[in-house]
């Protein structure tokens, strides 16, 4: 059942792979992936969430990757589900679904429909990334996929004056993530 877990951050990466493949005209394709992967993860975290609630409200914890390994030291990637994480995973999957079904004839013949499908995929993968984070460097990439993702849903609009203005506002929180990032790789770095 660990297994699940991986499947909470795969939907969303599969979605976002699959939706690369169509046109910008093609938007039932585009809707229709959209829709059932954040469907389907929907029904994941409710399913999922129900048999952690019969097995007792476990913890569960996966390692998923092992990156960078010393005898001091092991940077790798690990999944957590406890109760915040239940609660916060049926809450997102739930408000990306309602999100994915409304856009789809909100956004209607817009020049950047795919786009738009694209960020918002993106944007569940950094979510769910940050929900399921089972230590530090994982939080942190899934908090730097959101920001980034974010950063470019509100740059959607790029014609009109609002959305760019509140884009230059955004960009003086994205500087300091790249000085952090490089404050982090020489902070890990052994003396």
């Amino acid at each position: 059942m660990n297994l699940m877990l991986s499947l909470f951050l795969i939907l969303p990466f599969m979605g976002f792979l699959g939706s690369l493949l169509f046109k910008n005209h093609q938007e039932r394709a585009i809707a229709g992936i959209a829709i059932a992967i954040s469907g389907a993860q929907m029904l994941l975290a409710l399913v999922y969430a129900f048999y952690w609630l019969v097995q007792g409200i476990p913890f569960y914890e996966q390692h998923l990757l092992t990156i960078y390994q010393n005898q001091d030291f092991k940077f790798g990637l690990d999944v957590f589900y406890d109760k915040t994480t239940a609660v916060y995973t049926i809450v997102a999957a739930v408000i990306i679904f309602i999100i994915s079904v409304f856009s789809k004839t909100y956004m209607h013949r817009e020049s950047g429909f795919k786009r738009f499908y694209n960020h918002a995929l993106l944007f569940n993968i950094g979510l769910h990334t940050l929900l399921l984070a089972g230590n530090f460097e994982f939080l942190f990439l899934g908090w730097e996929i959101m920001g980034i993702s974010s950063f470019l849903l509100i740059a959607f609009y790029r014609d009109r004056y609002l959305p760019i203005t509140l884009l230059f506002w955004r960009q003086w929180q994205i500087i300091p993530r790249a000085h952090s990032w490089w404050a982090c790789c020489f902070w890990w770095l052994p003396p």
